[in-house]
């Protein structure tokens, strides 16, 4: 739940960053509080019961996703030059931390670093996918996820981007990062059999549902440009 109102907060700061700022800075708080034994809610106190009863599950990761999504808001512009180490470490600071936080809560919060790698990929990958997902939106407030190299490397123009402009350049440079994404999910995927059999199931729908997302993508021809990605009812019961 506070991942999920960070990341809305995060998307939808419009023109109102101090705003934004002040509501990430009040979900950190409530998190402090949850965890210094007051919480403020219902939602918090389960939050608090959570964290006591897997000791192997960090704060650190929710944190450090709050600092990745201050530095947005805080940015009058959001470029990123290369895939690593610049959009590949931003993907980790605000999502990464997913998977490690799944893995305590699957009781697989002692498994092998290998297994811990490839949790943080599934996060990169979920982090990727919204990059993807979000493109047009993401342009309209000067926010350009999609590396640089990548698209000069196509041949695809920043301003065409920055404009909403659909060019066969821009898709190139958008299956790139498909192919990203989908290298992250196989290697998330390449985990689940050292999971505990009863999280296997768990995992593997988290990586289809949103894989479908990926999916989507690519039968609408890499266009979340002009307008914004949903996966159809269909792609995600296929997933």
């Amino acid at each position: 739940g506070r991942c999920r109102r960070a990341d809305d907060v995060a998307d939808e700061v419009g023109a109102n960053r101090a705003l934004a700022l002040a509501e990430l800075d009040a979900i950190e708080a409530d998190l402090q509080m949850a965890l210094d034994g007051t919480p403020r809610n219902a939602i918090d106190a389960g939050l608090a019961a959570t964290f006591r009863a897997y000791p192997g599950l960090s704060v650190d990761p929710f944190l450090d996703m709050l600092t990745g999504f201050k530095t947005d808001i805080q940015e009058d512009a959001v470029r990123f030059r290369k895939w690593e180490p610049d959009l590949r470490t931003y993907c980790e600071r605000v999502a990464g931390g997913v998977g490690l936080m799944l893995l305590p809560l699957l009781g697989a919060g002692d498994a092998p670093e290998d297994v811990k790698q490839r949790g943080v990929d599934l996060g990169v990958a979920i982090q990727l996918t919204n990059v993807l997902r979000d493109v047009g939106a993401d342009a309209a407030v000067n926010r350009v996820y999609l590396p640089l190299e990548d698209l000069e490397t196509c041949g695809a123009d920043l301003d065409d981007v920055l404009r909403g402009k659909l060019t066969p350049e821009y898709v190139k440079a958008v299956e790139v990062q498909i192919a990203r994404a989908r290298e992250l999910y196989a290697s998330a995927r390449s985990a689940v059999p050292d999971l505990p059999e009863n999280a296997r199931l768990v995992v593997c729908a988290i990586i289809e549902l949103l894989e479908a997302i990926v999916d989507e993508l690519e039968a609408r021809g890499g266009d979340s440009l002009t307008r914004k990605l949903k996966p159809t009812k269909v792609a995600v019961l296929q997933a």
